[in-house]
């Protein structure tokens, strides 16, 4: 690849663009979109608005979904069927495959929403979709929440999509919720929650190690113009025992005061299904991240 002499014009396929620089390196910008492709990096593939689709689930709409079913709910039948948002209570997935509206289109609308990464909590199992986590921030902060929830993910799936938003997309806010850590062994994800976790009390320190690993990566990474706020699902580690052994692992390279982590993860109450939590829940981490977003201002 040729360049002039002040490395402003670089020779790309049969022309020469203009370069510009910051402080991940140099760049181009493409069609004048205000999309930055870095020129001197190995390529992160695929990009992140291409990987981020649920083929299975596009532009569906369902009305019961994973736990929130009456075969499989942790609730008595009786109580799932009386619940008092039932009727409301459907899951209509966007163009990608998430429970969202369709994103926008643009990279100003995208840097100008807030992002959020989980899983079927943030998604918002048994719960309706109007008081989903996604809507109340939005109602919170009067801005566009874009909701990045996919059951199942682990916590280097969420760590690797997170990296991408912040080289990619560079928005002002990202949330991301950490959630179970046993998922890092594929192959038991499959078999029953009991079976998992009597395997994973044989693995429990490698899978805190290998999350709090995950963590500092993340952590440690350069973030340019986003703000990006740490989340713990409940339960994630499984054992109180063992998620107090993570904050206090954590808390060694990012203080205990922090305005970039919320360390409370109670579960106040449920959905419909008998196992995500509920709207009270939602509405605590809805006021957990407007008092963190306030702090770093």
């Amino acid at each position: 690849m040729s360049y002039n002499h002040d490395k402003t014009k670089w020779e790309i396929g049969n022309g020469w663009v203009d370069v510009f620089t910051d402080e991940r390196g140099n760049y181009i910008k493409r069609d004048g979109s205000g999309w930055k492709t870095y020129i001197d990096e190995s390529k992160c593939t695929p990009d992140i608005m291409e990987h981020l689709w649920v083929e299975k689930r596009k532009s569906r709409e369902i009305p019961y979904h994973g736990l929130d079913n009456p075969k499989y709910c942790k609730n008595e039948k009786d109580v799932f069927d009386n619940w008092p948002t039932g009727d409301r209570i459907s899951y209509a997935f966007n163009s990608r495959g998430f429970r969202d509206e369709d994103w926008p289109d643009t990279l100003e609308e995208m840097q100008d929403s807030i992002w959020l990464i989980g899983d079927s909590f943030t998604m918002g199992m048994g719960i309706a979709y109007h008081e989903c986590y996604k809507k109340a921030i939005e109602q919170a902060t009067g801005k566009r929440v874009i909701d990045i929830s996919l059951d199942g993910t682990n916590p280097n799936w969420r760590r690797r999509i997170a990296l991408k938003i912040i080289r990619e997309i560079g928005p002002e806010w990202l949330i991301i919720h950490w959630g179970y850590i046993w998922r890092y062994k594929r192959k038991y994800r499959t078999l029953a929650q009991e079976v998992r976790d009597t395997i994973f009390k044989n693995q429990e320190q490698s899978a805190m190690d290998g999350f709090v690993k995950t963590f500092r990566t993340l952590w440690d990474e350069p973030k340019g113009q986003t703000k990006l706020i740490h989340n713990f699902l409940p339960k994630f580690a499984g054992q109180n025992k063992s998620q107090n052994e993570i904050f206090a692992e954590i808390q060694k390279f990012t203080g205990e005061d922090t305005p970039y982590v919320c360390w409370d993860n109670e579960q106040l109450d449920t959905g419909r299904d008998g196992w995500h939590w509920g709207t009270k829940t939602v509405q605590k981490y809805v006021e957990n991240n407007l008092k963190k977003m306030q702090q770093i201002g």
